[in-house]
């Protein structure tokens, strides 16, 4: 698996994805599978597939050969329910230690009007510039962006200025979980058509366009795994985790009641 189908996800787009859609969500305790079909602007849930998540922790594979007896297992689940098979799948992950990054990129214009390439080139050499041993970019997404030092602009296409200046937000994570789990994907025969941040994805499915705007803090409290995904203006501003979660909440109560 190229690291070219990891891929970003400022906002799901399900018309650029050929039917069905099929979402693979990875969690420490729990392994969820949905297949749906695109009708109008609205997508139809067809079938839907729930495990038990065997061999993972905190959302990272422990167990190769236990990881993809549940991953077959739910998807297959879900094909059952939808009476179709699919062949790729988009990946929510909650482990690899996700982490936010924001880097500055300055792109000289002369002059001419902004482009959407400008955008784009601009999120590649952010990329490109954070790239480091042990880590992998999941998600680009621009966060401020000004011209000439004026005030932020939401969109600078087809405004003319000397320099454009764009903050991006990376999402980092940790290249030997991402990878463990692409190729146990991978070993299912399933293609793994992009990869997006479960707490990031919590806020997409959750928050309102003015929660979004105004500014939202989303926790996405999972068993092995708590996720923080920090929303303004919006976008996403700044995404973590930590490796504790209901799990150990669960224990701790047992504990202390001594039940």
């Amino acid at each position: 698996m190229s690291t070219s189908n990891v891929i970003q996800l400022p906002r799901p787009e399900p018309r650029a994805r050929a039917e069905p859609v099929a979402v693979l969500d990875v969690g420490t305790s729990k392994m969820c599978c949905l297949i749906a079909r695109r009708r109008g602007d609205r997508l139809e849930l067809q079938g839907g597939g729930y495990q038990l998540a065997e061999g993972l922790r905190a959302g990272e594979i422990v167990d190769a050969e236990a990881a993809e007896a549940s991953i077959l297992a739910v998807v297959h689940e879900a094909e059952q329910q939808a009476g179709r098979t699919v062949r790729e799948v988009v990946l929510g992950i909650s482990g690899g230690r996700p982490e936010s990054v924001v880097m500055t990129i300055d792109l000289e214009l002369g002059g001419r009007a902004v482009g959407p390439g400008d955008v784009t080139h601009a999120l590649a050499l952010a990329r490109a510039q954070a790239r480091s041993d042990g880590v992998e970019i999941v998600h680009a997404l621009p966060v401020e962006i000004t011209l000439d030092s004026s005030q932020r602009l939401r969109d600078a296409r087809g405004m003319v200025g000397e320099r454009l200046r764009i903050a991006v937000h990376l999402v980092r994570v940790a290249s030997a979980a991402l990878y463990n789990l692409l190729a146990a994907i991978e070993r299912c025969h399933l293609d793994v058509a992009a990869v997006i941040a479960a707490p990031y994805a919590a806020g997409l499915a959750s928050l309102s366009e003015d929660e979004a705007t105004f500014g939202a803090l989303v926790v996405d409290l999972g068993a092995g795994v708590t996720g923080v995904a920090r929303f303004a203006d919006g976008r996403l501003h700044q995404l973590a985790s930590l490796p504790l979660g209901a799990q150990h909440v669960t224990q701790d109560l047992a504990f202390g009641l001594s039940t």
